[in-house]
């Protein structure tokens, strides 16, 4: 009604939504509760270790099951451990070590949502997480059978739950093995020195294969001025394919790691030296195949041979490799456990930059660090301090978080991946190739000067333990894409460049606390972290507005608009600034005129402000246990001064709106705060604006400051509660140790944000899977 039009629904049509009898077409479905279940996990860990003193062994097999949330959604996985340390002569030793595992992903054809949202058969937009947002209550779960599909703003057919059970599976087995091996010469000859290689080979193998079948809903038709009753259509599902299709792929990876080092440390009446020189290489190489088919006659039989027909891109594959070289030196030098210093220097080679410039392949990146602990002069004589140490460290540290051969020219055919003949070329139109990058054989590693002062302290016979840190961080020859610049300085360029800085600047404390009362000791470790990043350069233009430049804010800044609350009156939306599009309403946003044009403009009137969406200061406190057998463990983690936004992370001019912001947004469901807190005239004080139905427009729908929510949060991360039988009972059954136990996580959430908005998420789209919260309980047996 305040879009100035006549109501949906009549009440007669709502009286049959809720009277629990579907042939009348209506229907009163919980989607949420449909679609949504308890998911249950089961752990099996079995380990053993012994040895003598030449040998010694250990042992671990394992096994996970995770039946999800959502029906068909499963993951199960086995893995080994073993390591073997073996002293072969009286100066040798050797280390040998493996790790495997087998994981085993299962879901149906459509995503869950979220992190999982990118699936192979059905677009991320369509997950399970977000029809369930999208599926009406007033419709009834089937009809004679068959689902009923709610029908979205772009007439998409959505139903979570024949979504999860109906529309295929997809599976993904994945192997992996990682090895290690260490040997360790003491050269006899000189006390203190010896020689140490370690190598791995880690290796990694995925099969996957994803089978779609498309299934048929009834979509609904609400009704409208000339019909009185829903009414429905058959149709296939939200995919909208006519053939089962099939896809499946083989990738694989593979690194070699290799360490060798001479290392010297020895004693000289109160000087202690410990010196090291090491090389470090790394090989990597992956490649990855699939093929895909479609037409199969038998759900029963998904194997590629029994495809009527190609897909309509039947093959796919790619390979990559990288290699990295680098050496490292380090002394360590204390007098008498008091004076401390140590220096150290990294010589690393990139393949990212080029070679046959000089001085952009190699780095050089060296640190410095001193230490004093007072508390060993002879001069300190405080009682309640057992330790005291201050420190200070400065060190220069290098990244390459760019692309492989990005300092190279690179082509490309025009039409992309199907290219379509494009030029004429001796009479005949022919494919042609273009540049899609510029080369910059000038790049470099980006680079970070790091600054640390800090002090340790024990106090009061250990009972108080003190570790406090400042430090500040400046980033320079920050790696950038040059599209993201003004054309006139470049921006129609695609290549990377060494441009903008940033600095960070905060400290780190942590607090412990242990103690015994009889037969009760308890603890507790209390981590406090507050830091604080802004550009201080960044390529902005010299038109741009001090408002829109990045120099000076955070990295995490996004440009919106800044809301000056709602529109209340007729009257206070003529006496304000033009805004560009369909005239608002009261109870709409208003914004600010920030170039003072008399025009509210998207591309004027954006400005870099909020928060950023990751907390600037975060905590952690772990609190633990026991008496006469009985332990406890738990954890917190809390957040603060940072904002998280509602609006979608897409930013596409004016539908940066997201299920969260605006009230049955293409076609879906409206969280139940964007309607009870929503303005109306009768309720002038809401805090959110006016329900609507009609399509995106300027007033609510740009991305803006009005939707910028305070992020702070404090989570019960985890809590555990377990009993350790006394011995003297399980050594009747032959057993060293019994301990049973019952453990939660993400048991509660404090925040002042929206319901279904989890604070520690950067940000907001369209909805994602559910945090979960998990009771276990468990028992350990040691024999």
């Amino acid at each position: 009604e305040l879009d100035g039009g006549a109501p949906i629904f009549t009440q007669e049509q709502v009286a049959k939504m809720l009277n629990d009898d579907p042939s009348d077409g209506w229907g009163n479905t919980n989607w949420i509760k449909e679609t949504f279940g308890m998911g249950i996990t089961s752990q099996h860990n079995v380990t053993a270790n012994g040895g003598t003193d030449k040998i010694k062994y250990f042992a671990s097999l394992g096994y996970l099951e995770q039946k999800g949330n959502i029906e068909n959604f499963d993951f199960y996985r086995y893995n080994l451990r073993s390591n073997i340390d073996a002293k072969i002569a009286n100066n040798l030793t050797l280390t040998l070590g493996i790790a495997g595992s087998i994981s085993d992903t299962r879901s149906p054809g459509y995503a869950a949502g979220g992190s999982m949202a990118a699936g192979v058969s059905s677009p991320a937009w369509l997950s399970v997480a977000e029809q369930a947002a999208y599926a009406h209550p007033y419709l009834p779960m089937e009809i004679d059978g068959i689902p009923v599909a709610s029908r979205n703003a772009y007439n998409n057919a959505v139903n979570p739950v024949a979504a999860a059970s109906l529309s295929g599976n997809n599976k993904s087995v994945t192997n992996s093995i990682q090895t290690n091996i260490t040997l360790k010469w003491d050269l006899p000859w000189v006390k203190g020195l010896n020689m140490k290689f370690t190598g791995g080979f880690d290796h990694s193998g995925s099969v996957s294969k994803n089978f779609s079948t498309p299934y048929q809903v009834w979509l609904e038709t609400v009704p409208n001025s000339t019909t009185n009753d829903i009414s429905y259509g058959l149709v296939t599902d939200a995919r909208n394919q006519v053939d089962r299709t099939l896809g499946e792929g083989y990738s694989q990876w593979r690194r070699l790691v290799s360490q060798t080092s001479i290392n010297y440390a020895n004693v000289f009446g109160k000087h202690n030296v410990d010196a090291m020189v090491l090389m470090e290489s790394r090989d990597y190489k992956s490649n990855r195949f699939a093929a895909y088919g479609k037409g199969f006659y038998f759900v029963e039989l998904p194997e590629l041979n029994m495809a009527r027909v190609p897909s309509d891109n039947p093959i796919s594959g790619s390979s990559d490799a990288n290699r990295s070289l680098g050496f490292v030196g380090r002394v360590k030098y204390d007098y008498d456990n008091r004076y401390l210093a140590e220096l150290s220097a990294r010589y690393d080679g990139s393949y990212k930059f080029a070679g046959n410039v000089p001085g952009k392949r190699w780095g050089l990146f060296p640190s410095l660090s001193l230490g004093w602990r007072l508390s060993n002069e002879d001069f300190f004589n405080v009682d309640f301090i057992d330790n005291l140490k201050i420190r200070g460290s400065v060190g220069v540290l290098g990244s390459d978080p760019i692309s492989p051969y990005a300092f190279l020219s690179t082509m490309s055919f025009i039409g992309g991946s199907n290219p379509t003949p494009q030029v004429i070329f001796n009479g005949q139109q022919q494919n042609a190739l273009m540049t899609t990058a510029v080369a910059n054989p000038n790049l470099t590693w980006e680079k970070m000067v790091a600054y640390n002062f800090g002090f340790d302290a024990t106090l009061w016979s250990r009972m108080l333990g003190i570790e406090f840190d400042v430090f500040y961080n400046y980033t320079w020859d920050i790696l950038g894409a040059q599209s993201a610049m003004p054309g006139s300085m470049g921006g129609y360029y695609t290549t990377y460049i060494n441009n903008n800085s940033v600095d960070s600047k905060g400290f780190d404390l942590m607090l412990t606390h242990d103690n015994r009362v009889g037969d009760f000791y308890y603890g507790a470790k209390l981590n406090v972290s507050y830091a604080k990043t802004r550009y201080i350069k960044y390529q902005d233009s010299p038109n741009t507005p001090d408002y829109a430049k990045r120099t000076g804010k955070s990295p995490w800044a996004t440009p919106v608009m800044v809301a000056e609350g709602l529109f209340q009156s007729e009257e206070e939306i003529d006496n304000s600034p033009y805004i560009q599009g369909a005239r608002p309403r009261p109870g709409d946003i208003k914004y600010a005129d920030l170039n003072g044009d008399g025009i509210i403009s998207y591309a004027q009137d954006r400005a870099l402000r909020g928060k950023p969406n990751r907390p600037e200061l975060t905590a952690g406190l772990d609190i633990y246990g026991g008496w006469k057998g009985f332990d406890f463990a738990m954890l917190f983690t809390a957040g603060a001064l940072h904002e998280i936004s509602l609006t979608g992370t897409y930013y596409n001019y004016n539908d940066d709106n997201t299920i969260f912001t605006k009230p049955f947004k293409a076609g879906s469901n409206a969280p139940r705060f964007l309607v009870e807190q929503a303005w109306r005239p009768d309720n002038t004080a809401g805090t959110y604006p006016r329900l609507s139905v009609n399509a995106p427009n300027t007033n609510n729908a740009y991305a803006s400051t009005f939707w910028y929510k305070d992020g702070k949060y404090v989570r019960m991360k985890s809590a555990q509660l377990g009993y350790t039988i006394p011995r003297k009972i399980t050594q009747k059954i032959g057993s060293d140790n019994i301990r049973v136990y019952v453990e939660g996580t993400n048991l509660f959430t404090l925040s002042g944000l929206p319901q279904g908005i989890d604070p520690e998420r950067p940000g907001v789209t369209n909805g994602y899977y559910p945090q979960q919260r998990t009771i276990m309980g468990g028992i350990t047996i040691s024999f």
